[in-house]
């Protein structure tokens, strides 16, 4: 009978694991975007900085014909 100190065991090896991931969003999640950009209006006020010149003037492009000073 074989004891269980006279019994060794060694493993070796080794494993790679390769894959694509492809994440990207639902049609849902892509409307409720396209409604919380509308219900803002952040794209279409066009009130950013430097835009309009309505949050900073003094950075607004010159008015077509005027002369830069």
């Amino acid at each position: 009978m074989v004891r269980q100190d006279q019994v060794t065991a060694e493993v070796e090896g080794s494993a790679t694991i390769s894959g694509l991931t492809t994440v990207s969003p639902s049609p849902e999640f892509l409307a409720k975007i396209d409604q919380r950009i509308t219900a803002t209006g952040a794209l279409t006020t066009g009130s950013g900085p430097g835009l309009t010149g309505r949050s900073m003037p003094e950075v607004s492009a010159p008015a077509v014909g005027s002369a830069a000073p």
